[in-house]
């Protein structure tokens, strides 16, 4: 989605400094939400846009989705 290389993508990369924007950002969480079958909002990445945050939220809500099923 970013035009950014993954090798220049660190853990505490932002999203948003890598060329990221709101619509972008709705569409890697939908995609997100959907392979994890978790919904994981698209709030997470304003909270904290790095890579690592969405990953921990992403496993976050996933773990959760788990328990509740």
């Amino acid at each position: 989605m970013l035009e950014t290389s993954a090798d220049d993508i660190a853990d505490d990369s932002d999203f948003f400094a890598d060329g990221g924007d709101s619509l972008l950002a709705a569409e890697l969480v939908a995609s997100i939400s959907d392979a994890v079958r978790a919904d994981v909002g698209i709030a997470v990445l304003f909270l904290d846009a790095s890579f690592a945050g969405l990953v921990r939220a992403t496993t976050d809500a996933h773990t959760q989705n788990l328990a509740e099923h």
